[in-house]
């Protein structure tokens, strides 16, 4: 593990170790945190427009590519982050993190250090994801593989009705 992956999971720790647990309040608008070369995110997005009744820009997305030539609105990579494990300024990610989300949706399947900081960094009240090794990131892990938007969005409303 590089020195930049070591910085990056101490910052995870961190903010996992500050993570409070809250009733989630009404789904008004939610953020997806997903890995780009994984999954196609707009069955999802539709899915979750339908289920809840929102409107498209009430959905925020960011993603997380390996490699990409220039750095797009919405995607971040790990030239995002600096040498010691900050995020960059600059980067893509922090418009996502400058809002506050009712509901952040982790669409996400492998324990990726830029993935996980990104979303212990989120301001949210309720983490919803795919199960993983680090166990403190969701609040509830739905057990469907990635390709399945609509069964996810389905699982993901039943819980949130039996949470609340």
């Amino acid at each position: 593990m590089s020195l930049k992956q070591r910085a990056i999971q101490k910052e995870v720790n961190k903010n996992l170790a500050q993570k409070r647990v809250q009733k989630p309040p009404a789904i008004n608008n939610i953020g997806i945190l997903y890995e780009k070369d994984q999954v196609n995110i707009a069955g999802l997005r539709q899915s979750l427009v339908k289920q809840f009744k929102l409107n498209n820009d009430a959905i925020n997305c960011l993603s997380f590519a390996e490699q990409i030539k220039t750095e797009n609105v919405g995607v971040f990579t790990r030239k995002s982050f600096s040498f010691l494990g900050k995020l960059k300024t600059q980067s893509a990610a922090q418009p996502f993190l400058e809002k506050k989300y009712d509901l952040l949706i982790n669409y996400f399947n492998q324990d990726r250090q830029e993935l996980l900081f990104v979303s212990s960094r989120v301001k949210t009240t309720l983490r919803i994801g795919f199960q993983l090794d680090e166990k403190r990131l969701n609040d509830l892990e739905v057990l469907v593989s990635l390709d399945e938007h609509e069964l996810f969005t389905q699982e993901l409303v039943k819980y949130l009705k039996i949470i609340k």
